[in-house]
């Protein structure tokens, strides 16, 4: 596959409006091909195509390549004055990549197995003119923004002939306002936070003072720079409960929630512990139900395991979610069940106290539920899976083979073992349908292991001096769980079906979770 060209020429790259820090870029293809190589080689191939400010007010085609990590905030590349952009879905496509000695990356390919990056394009339509378009794409090692290749590609392009048009207001306006919505930087969103925070300003001088940080009227970089408004700052100082009648609610979150349970959630906040480190239990009755409809029996096919995933942050807390797959049901147009959430755990700790503390209330109010249930399933963290093991003693306890291909080649490259080595051992264990894991038994997985760990010894011996360090380590830390937690084999014995098992129910969970918070931008 391709890879970036070394140099691009001048005539294909204009600074957009005379600014040398935004600059268009004419490339000959936006194919993934092309695309990521372009990317994650142009710090060192081309760095003057790198630009490190969004194009403000833009009405044009262009592309653009922006360096998130030169804006004041990587969320400022959604605001470039130019209203409501509307997102139409977003396609992800997984690869592996290959690099030379430099680190410089050589070629692509799609992978789903053994992938390094996802790639994902978000394409936008402008509300105010539906012909002119956005496309951004990132390469992301997470959904969350700060968890992307800080180069992205921002494209903008119209269907048809390029025109001017007139921003138009937001959607949510006042009848009799026509003024044009221009979305605010995140940026100045903060430094807007941090003067109403200051006990030396009223909401009126924080405004006054954000829009001197940021260099005054005449001075801003774009009208996405100034903030919006007196309303928006008031916004901010109440979110913040800064403002009278506001501050006892938002200073103490526990409070608040104790509130919610006596009056809008007393059916789904189940358990509040109080303490230094305080634990919230959210379940409802109908969701335990299902655990002990779906999960607690062996009917092949129909049973499904209890999955247990710690997803992501959400301030301080962390948010422990569990899922089961309702396998009386397909989704449509496919053969698999739809995934469901089960009982939740807001906590400030991933310790092993903490998550025993949501099983044992999850056992009070199902007594049988350490008896009967069939088999649970986690990643790699040891505090989970040790407190699940725990409360869950007859369960078979499943470990998620995707978590392990990551750790496995984490570990290869710090062994530093060569790229070819590191493919050739990640496919010798996860290629779909000839890797260890998928072996039909537990002697053919015996049989092909010790196969496989004297030819990884004699290739890595090959390979650097000293003698070979994975093979052992594989064998000591990684060999038991695959053979008893994550194969082929084992899921067909279980009745949870033929392929080794992973974590997809709680991933689909978790990016619905993100979806309804709007945690992803």
């Amino acid at each position: 596959m391709s890879r970036s060209p070394r140099k691009f020429r001048q005539e294909e790259i204009v600074l957009f409006r005379g600014n040398t820090d935004c600059k268009t870029v004419k490339l000959e293809s936006l194919e993934n091909p092309f695309v990521v190589p372009l990317l994650m080689n142009c710090k060192n191939d081309n760095e003057e195509l790198i630009s490190s400010s969004v194009p403000h007010a833009i009405q044009e085609n262009g592309t653009f390549l922006i360096d998130l990590d030169k804006l004041p905030n990587r969320k400022d590349v959604f605001a470039d004055d130019n209203g409501v952009w509307t997102m139409k879905g977003s396609r992800s496509k997984s690869y592996s990549i290959e690099k030379d000695a430099d680190g410089q990356v050589l070629s692509l390919n799609k992978s789903q197995e053994n992938a390094d990056i996802i790639v994902r394009r978000r394409p936008y339509v402008c509300k105010s003119c539906p012909d002119y378009h956005k496309t951004i794409i990132s390469i992301e090692y997470g959904k969350d923004i700060d968890k992307w290749y800080p180069i992205v590609l921002v494209h903008y392009y119209f269907e048809g002939e390029p025109k001017q048009f007139t921003v138009a207001p937001h959607g949510n306006r006042k009848a009799h306002s026509t003024q044009p919505y221009v979305r605010t930087k995140e940026s100045t969103k903060e430094k807007l936070a941090k003067n109403v925070a200051d006990v030396k300003f009223n909401t009126k001088r924080a405004l006054f003072q954000t829009v001197k940080d940021v260099g005054g009227v005449s001075g801003a970089a774009s009208t996405s720079s100034l903030p919006r408004n007196y309303t928006q700052a008031k916004h901010i100082k109440q979110k913040l409960g800064l403002t009278p009648g506001s501050s006892k609610k938002s200073n103490d979150p526990l409070l608040a929630v104790l509130e919610l349970q006596k009056s809008t959630f007393p059916g789904f906040i189940r358990e509040v512990v109080c303490n230094d480190l305080p634990t919230i239990m959210l379940y409802t009755d109908n969701q335990l139900d299902n655990i002990v409809k779906f999960c607690c029996h062996k009917k092949t096919g129909l049973v499904s395991e209890l999955g247990l995933d710690v997803t992501f942050q959400l301030g301080p807390f962390y948010v422990l979610v569990t899922t089961y797959k309702n396998t009386l049901l397909n989704v449509k147009g496919g053969s698999h069940s739809p995934s469901c959430m089960g009982p939740v755990m807001i906590c400030m700790t991933k310790e092993e106290g903490t998550y025993l503390s949501f099983i044992h209330c999850l056992l009070r109010e199902v007594p049988g539920l350490s008896q009967y249930l069939h088999a649970t399933g986690t990643d790699s963290e040891l505090a989970l899976r040790n407190a699940t093991a725990a409360g869950m003693q007859n369960a078979s306890a499943l470990l998620c083979y995707l978590h392990s291909q990551r750790n496995i080649k984490a570990k290869l490259k710090e062994l530093g073992i060569s790229q070819s080595l590191n493919s050739k051992i990640c496919r010798d264990i996860y290629a779909k349908g000839s890797g260890l894991l998928w072996s039909d038994s537990k002697e053919q997985f015996n049989e092909l292991v010790e196969i496989l760990l004297e030819t990884w010894n004699a290739l890595e011996s090959e390979e650097r001096r000293g003698p070979p360090q994975f093979a052992s380590y594989f064998r000591k830390f990684k060999l038991e769980d695959m053979r008893e937690r994550m194969a082929k084999y084992i899921m067909q014995d279980l009745g949870l079906g033929d392929q080794p098992y992973h974590q997809n129910i709680p991933e689909a969970v978790n990016c619905m979770i993100k979806e309804w918070t709007n945690f992803v931008p």
